[in-house]
């Protein structure tokens, strides 16, 4: 259900996302989201890397259109596949009302070491929340460890290693 990549900084571990993302909206479509630390992040994130990804993919491109429309289905941080059957909403942990009434079943949670709590508290446990609803739910945290009594991604992947070991 969870996958949680504790790695050091600049070693694909967005690509990695962009790659689950764009394999999703491709072989198991349904409403995504990808959470960035900020606002500011998302936006370029969206105009820089995954806009550049769904350009230079002819199955993205199908999939989704051209990455130039202005229409409610294709903006910088909502993106609809031209059938209706997935979208990715691209989200700031900053701002919970980016966390709020949607639902999704498969998401990313990128660079969460630098999440801080928002006006609505936590927005790790917002964002976990959103897939609560699904037993099949893929969520994927991603993060470069920073303090390691408060940092997010080492918490959860030493979470995830005590799991493991109690399964076997």
């Amino acid at each position: 259900r969870t996958v949680t990549v504790k790695a050091s900084a600049q070693i694909f571990k967005t690509t990695t996302a962009q790659i689950f993302i764009a394999g999703s909206m491709d072989f198991d479509p349904c409403d995504m989201g990808y959470v960035h630390p900020t606002h500011d992040n998302a936006v370029r994130w969206s105009r820089r890397k995954w806009k550049q990804m769904r350009q230079q993919s002819p199955a993205l491109t199908q999939l989704f259109g051209e990455a130039k429309s202005r229409d409610s289905t294709d903006t910088t941080l909502y993106q609809e596949r031209r059938d209706g059957l997935g979208s990715l909403q691209i989200s700031g942990a900053n701002s919970p009302a980016s966390l709020s009434m949607v639902s999704w079943p498969k998401q990313v949670q990128d660079d969460i070491s630098k999440w801080e709590p928002n006006d609505a508290g936590d927005p790790e446990e917002q964002s976990d929340s959103r897939s609560l609803a699904f037993e099949w739910a893929k969520i994927l945290k991603l993060g470069t460890p920073l303090f390691a009594k408060t940092c997010r991604i080492t918490r959860n992947y030493r979470d995830a290693v005590l799991i493991d070991a109690l399964r076997t």
